[in-house]
């Protein structure tokens, strides 16, 4: 979403200077699924890696996307940037046919229940 003359940045800014609870980091995770090792990624996911990262020091709440066309999107938010930082290894090499393509940290502007 853009806003001309840079209004977004400016309500950015204020959401930030008005929130009341201390900033959140997310972790924005890419990856591609090899489509027929799907079954054990989904597996690895849930008997492994996902009881891995709820535990981690600071984890908040994860959101995993549907894949599409083999590339699936992960949202994962933490306490602090250091927190999402030290959980990214957590993050890849465990589950079969997956590749993580990026992950991006960045502060929560901005959360709506």
């Amino acid at each position: 979403m853009s806003f001309p003359g840079g209004a977004g940045s400016y309500l950015l800014n204020e959401a930030f200077r008005r929130r009341k609870d201390p900033a959140v980091y997310a972790a924005l995770i890419t990856l591609t699924i090899d489509p027929a090792q799907a079954p054990a990624a989904a597996a690895a996911l849930m008997n492994d890696i996902l009881p891995k990262l709820t535990a981690a020091p600071g984890f908040v709440s994860g959101q995993w996307l549907e894949p599409v066309d083999g590339r699936g999107m992960s949202i994962l938010t933490f306490e602090n940037e250091e927190r999402a930082r030290a959980a990214a290894p957590l993050l890849g090499g465990s589950a079969p046919g997956v590749t993580i393509e990026s992950v991006e940290f960045r502060r929560v502007a901005l959360t709506a229940p």
